[in-house]
């Protein structure tokens, strides 16, 4: 990797007791002394993923719900929100390996490969259950002149037309627009190819996150995910760079971080009753999938501003979430994690850490 990829300060040679790496800037080695910083378990990610997936299956569990605009599910969803997908970023970052010949296989065999026969499979079988019926059929006859009925239960994709959701027949196929959730499979692909030449940049976060604040100034929209991936490749770019410098977010420790990280974690839960009952703002924006002008209407000319909003909040709600995944050194009741079940410790300087991620 070139040594562009990482700028701020002088350096530090290894000082043999284990607190820097070679090629540390002097930041990173006071940030991880601070914090207490350092690698991460693949036992705590493992832990950390399966919650991230109980949340994503909660959150689409709860969308019929917010649909009719039911309150707590609208709070609930505000608070999952706004860490655990840039979170799922962060580790896919984390795990990223060199694209030799083995990972340039595995990604078009694990990647490439599933999005082809689950985008298929997945608009052929939600089109045959939910865009055809009698109302479809009368309209084909020229029975209905009226415009083309919409389809149930979907949010229109694939098959059908792109701006209005309508039916358009058989012979409209594109893999251009990812249905549903496969736009995670594009993104991470888009990701994955793009990161050694986002590594050659100096300042690479830095101008990563211009890229996302600015991208929604453009119509380039939901088109083979290319505004998702812009906007998520800065969590993307952190999570290899925390694995370069050994410097993962820490489980929470001490008693007095137990009280600061309460705060930190009853201010994300009163920010999204805020938002929910107060503002009633839509938990649309956190998709981060639109243009500005479709996100935030007639507030366009703000998308940038709100969009940074975005990047420090979800730093700091990972940092909350991450805080309270315990590693192998946690225990309950004074026992060793080993022989039960840990109990997570909250550290309330960690909070710093996320913000200061952004120096890369």
């Amino acid at each position: 990797m070139s040594p562009r990829a990482i700028s701020g300060g002088p350096k530090v040679v290894g000082s043999g007791d284990g607190s820097a790496d070679v090629g540390d800037p002097r930041w990173v080695v006071r940030l991880k002394r601070l914090t207490g910083a350092s690698s991460v378990s693949s036992e705590r990610l493992d832990v950390a993923k399966g919650i991230f997936i109980l949340l994503v299956c909660a959150g689409h569990l709860c969308e019929p719900f917010y649909k009719i605009q039911n309150k707590p599910t609208q709070a609930f969803m505000h608070v999952i929100y706004g860490f655990h997908v840039p979170a799922f970023v962060l580790i896919s970052g984390y795990v990223s390996g060199d694209l030799n010949a083995k990972r340039r296989r595995a990604l078009i065999s694990g990647v490439v490969a599933p999005f082809l026969l689950l985008h298929v499979l997945f608009s052929v079988s939600y089109t045959k259950m939910f865009c055809e019926g009698d109302a479809f059929d009368a309209f084909e006859r020229g029975e209905v002149t009226e415009a083309r009925p919409r389809c149930e239960l979907v949010n229109h994709w694939a098959l059908l037309d792109k701006d209005h959701g309508a039916w358009d027949g058989w012979d409209r196929w594109t893999f251009a627009y990812p249905f549903a959730q496969l736009w995670y499979l594009v993104s991470l692909f888009t990701k994955r190819i793009w990161r050694p030449f986002a590594l050659e940049m100096r300042w690479t976060l830095v101008v990563h996150v211009v890229l996302g604040i600015s991208i929604g100034y453009t119509t380039i929209g939901r088109f083979l995910s290319i505004h998702r991936s812009a906007v998520h490749m800065p969590y993307f770019l952190c999570g290899y760079l925390m694995k370069k410098h050994a410097c993962f977010f820490p489980e929470a420790r001490g008693g007095a971080g137990a009280a600061c990280a309460g705060a930190g974690a009853a201010a994300v839960v009163g920010a999204a009753l805020v938002a929910t009952y107060r503002y009633n703002l839509r938990v649309e924006y956190w998709f981060q999938s639109d243009p500005h002008d479709a996100a935030y209407g007639a507030y366009w000319a703000y998308g940038a501003l709100f969009q940074l909003i975005l990047y420090a909040w979800t730093f700091f709600a990972m940092a909350i979430a991450f805080a309270l995944i315990p590693g192998r050194r946690a225990s309950a009741c004074g026992i060793p994690a080993r022989t039960t079940t840990a109990k997570p410790r909250v550290c309330c300087r960690f909070t710093a850490a996320s913000l200061s991620l952004l120096r890369w």
